[in-house]
């Protein structure tokens, strides 16, 4: 499966991310400036058929801006969703 992970290299839990880095060797990690830098990165991901399935570590404003502008190009890629903000009120609703 290819994997794009998204993320904010300046979030304080980013460093959290080192962890995954070995058990998923062939993700491809994708940082971002701001959360439209992020959501237009998501996109550009999401068209370029290079990956299976987007993953957003962050929090709900981070995957907020991931959901919002992927429904906005009307474009359909499978989400997953690494949580690494403070409240994580989507992921914690979910389960």
């Amino acid at each position: 499966m290819r994997i794009a992970i998204l993320f904010n290299p300046k979030a304080g839990s980013a460093a959290r991310l080192d962890a995954l880095r070995p058990l998923l060797p062939d993700a491809t990690f994708i940082p971002s400036e701001s959360g439209d830098d992020l959501a237009a990165k998501a996109v550009e991901a999401a068209r370029s058929g290079r990956f299976d399935r987007l993953a957003v570590a962050g929090g709900d404003g981070t995957i907020h801006a991931v959901v919002n502008a992927l429904a906005e190009h009307n474009l359909r890629i499978d989400l997953a969703l690494i949580p690494l903000g403070t409240g994580n009120d989507l992921c914690r609703t979910l389960g």
